[in-house]
């Protein structure tokens, strides 16, 4: 009876190779985007300078008296 369930509750080679594999892919793939996160460049003066025109425009120029 104790062979029955030594049998069932060991792991062959390719299970255990699985075991350890599984972990490592799920490790590999938590730490992965912590290494190609966007990191701030220098700032394109010509493309602020077109993002303050488009708030100006939608900004109105004098207060509406109501």
């Amino acid at each position: 009876m104790w062979e029955k369930i030594r049998a069932y509750l060991t792991f062959t080679r390719k299970e255990r190779i699985g075991v350890l594999v599984l972990p490592a892919i799920i490790l590999v793939l938590f730490v992965f985007p912590y290494f190609f996160q966007a990191k701030p460049g220098s700032k394109d003066p010509l493309a602020f300078e077109k993002y303050q025109d488009g708030i100006r425009k939608f900004q109105p120029s004098e207060p509406k008296n109501v």
